[in-house]
């Protein structure tokens, strides 16, 4: 799956808009960056990772806020995207450099959207360089297509993914209050994620990873 790298960055991203495969569409700005480290070699999961956004031209809900930024050391919450992006690097370099097992490190999204609609247009739009690992990312649907080729890329989703490889998540302290992902829960694409079920997709995902690790390919 991802040989030439050491660690994947699983990530998942939020705006004040749409979500879902309309995620980007009406260019609003990004409010949440959620992600947790894969150790692919030795097939460990790091701890997730939250940074919230107040937005330049859009008020953060409170109730989004909460007490959380405050009660976790992996939450954390600035104003403006670059430094959100200054966070996000410093705490993802410094996670794998703890680890000391090789320091290559790759993003994982689910789909491409993350990136291409949100990341990387929101960042030229205010001149803002990307870190480097955004360069070049994993889409964990068209890695799920290589063990399932018959599986519709465009309709994927992650709990379709999670359900497929009986992936279970029993939810981490950042989730307040304790969450479950709905199998059978349709999300509305119109309206904005909130933090908890963002980083319960990070969780999902990131194991996600680590059974396609076990999973053989079907060439």
């Amino acid at each position: 799956m991802t040989a030439q790298v050491d660690y994947l960055a699983v990530l998942f991203t939020t705006t004040s808009g749409a979500s879902g495969d309309l995620l980007g569409s009406d260019e609003t700005e990004l409010e949440q960056l959620v992600w947790q480290l894969v150790d692919l070699k030795n097939k460990k999961l790091g701890k997730v990772n939250e940074v919230l956004i107040r937005p330049e031209h859009s008020d953060l809900a409170e109730d989004c806020l909460g007490e959380r930024e405050d009660s976790e050391e992996s939450v954390s919450t600035v104003t403006g995207l670059e430094h959100a992006l200054n966070q996000f690097h410093l705490r993802l370099t410094n996670e794998v450099n703890s680890l000391g097992a090789g320091t290559s490190v790759c993003v994982c999204t689910d789909g491409q959207l993350h990136i291409r609609q949100v990341l990387h247009p929101e960042a030229a739009g205010k001149n803002l360089a990307l870190p480097e690992c955004f360069n070049s990312f994993f889409d964990l649907r068209k890695e799920f297509r290589k063990h399932f080729p018959s599986a519709d890329t465009k309709s994927l989703e992650v709990q379709y993914m999670a359900e497929s490889l009986s992936v279970t998540v029993e939810p981490v302290a950042i989730l307040e209050p304790p969450a479950v992902l709905d199998p059978t829960a349709v999300l509305d694409p119109t309206a904005m994620l909130s933090p908890v079920t963002a980083a319960l997709q990070v969780q999902t995902m990131a194991n996600i990873v680590l059974a396609l690790l076990l999973e053989p390919l079907c060439e």
